[in-house]
């Protein structure tokens, strides 16, 4: 065995402080980036409200993956960059205040795809096999009903997401109907409008749907008038 010199002795037990140190230092500069993005995640909720006593923020989150139609690995992804977020607030994760003021903001806008006007949301129940009229009326963001003269297609349609194959659509002059009678009250101007559900469309259908509907004005652009979640149920007898 090779004897160690005093000076080598002293050399190497400081090496290790210098690396203990060097350790120390990059974990410091960790921390420091993540409280930089705590304090920028914090700004950006931009939210000086309190939260609901008793805020259940997985319970919130179901209903939201429920009423868009969006997977808990796409929400974990999109707004927390971690596909397992869902999954482990099921399994009892606790959140942190931000994380939980976060949950908050997301949950209570729509996504950004829904948002175009200031759409709201238009939900149904619906026994299965039997009819449904939808009666609609647009409105712009003024709250003024939106003029559906010369409007060149409307297309309505669900499905079991957003991004699914639909279960079966209705378009104008076939199960979409422009209402026009009250002409008095500007004809085909009261921004109303008709979606027939016909028995046999929701005859083998059962669960939860999202829904929506998007309209070709006279001028050639596209929107999405509304949306909303449909629950098809077993027809009581």
């Amino acid at each position: 065995m090779t004897a160690c010199s005093t000076e080598q002795a002293k050399d190497q037990l400081l090496a290790r402080y210098d690396e203990r140190i060097g350790l120390a230092e990059r974990n410091l500069e960790k921390l420091r980036m993540r409280r930089a993005k705590v304090q920028a995640d914090w700004q950006a909720l931009n939210c000086e409200d309190d939260l609901p006593e008793g805020f259940d923020a997985l319970g919130a989150v179901e209903a939201y993956l429920k009423d868009y139609g969006i997977s808990a690995r796409v929400f974990g992804t999109t707004f927390f960059s971690d596909p397992r977020f869902v999954y482990d607030l099921r399994k009892g994760r606790a959140l942190n205040e931000l994380n939980t003021r976060l949950v908050f903001k997301v949950v209570n806008t729509p996504p950004v795809e829904l948002q175009e006007g200031g759409r709201l949301p238009q939900n149904f129940r619906l026994e299965a096999g039997k009819p449904l009229t939808l009666t609609i009326t647009v409105f712009d963001e003024a709250g003024e009903p939106i003029p559906l003269t010369g409007t060149r297609s409307v297309v309505w349609r669900i499905a079991r997401t957003w991004v699914s194959k639909p279960e079966f659509m209705k378009t104008l002059g076939d199960g979409i109907t422009i209402i026009a009678e009250d002409a008095e009250e500007g004809g085909a101007n009261c921004g109303r409008l008709n979606v027939q559900i016909d028995g046999a469309d929701s005859a083998r259908l059962k669960g939860d749907y999202i829904h929506d509907c998007r309209l070709l004005d006279e001028s050639g652009d596209s929107s999405r008038i509304f949306y909303g979640h449909g629950s098809i149920v077993p027809a009581s007898n």
